[in-house]
């Protein structure tokens, strides 16, 4: 398996818990930006992110979209968790984002919704799912989460993917 991020410090964090859950063999680690992936065409038969696109500028998205699709084989999945919203409408999360009134608490974060985006990207059966957030705290009750899957076309996948 093999795992990349932009930053020494999250690759850092990373290691030290491979290695406290005695699974540091078992997983490559790689620097580099989302945009330029260090892996060659075709190399992957699932590739995972987790609550990246809900801090990354929207004009990037398309491009890192693309770069996710290049490092996939064909048939191969793309799996997205993050931040979201139920549906299209601006919410109060994102006008007090917008304001700078949420850094305290969202980590930069605000709600995406991928599913357009991974669809123009051109993946095939495409999926979304929303999730409320059921956190205690309750600023974080006016956001959920959204997992988008996709398959790049080409081949049939395995089933077991």
């Amino acid at each position: 398996m093999r795992a990349v991020d932009l930053t020494p410090a999250m690759l850092n964090k990373a290691q030290a818990k491979l290695a406290r859950l005695g699974l540091l063999e078992r997983v490559e680690l790689g620097q580099g930006p989302a945009q330029a992936l260090p892996h060659a065409d075709n190399s992957f038969d699932v590739l995972y992110n987790s609550y990246m696109f809900d801090l990354v500028d929207s004009s990037q998205m398309p491009a890192i979209l693309a770069e996710v699709r290049r490092v996939l084989k064909p048939g191969g999945r793309l799996v997205l968790v993050d931040m979201s919203k139920q549906g299209g409408g601006r919410t109060l999360y994102e006008w007090l984002y917008e304001r700078g009134l949420l850094s305290f608490a969202s980590g930069a974060c605000r709600p995406v919704l991928m599913r357009p985006l991974v669809e123009a990207a051109g993946f095939a059966e495409v999926s979304r799912e929303y999730r409320k957030n059921r956190s205690l705290f309750p600023l974080n009750w006016l956001h959920g989460s959204e997992i988008v899957t996709g398959r790049k076309p080409g081949l049939e996948a395995s089933p077991s993917l």
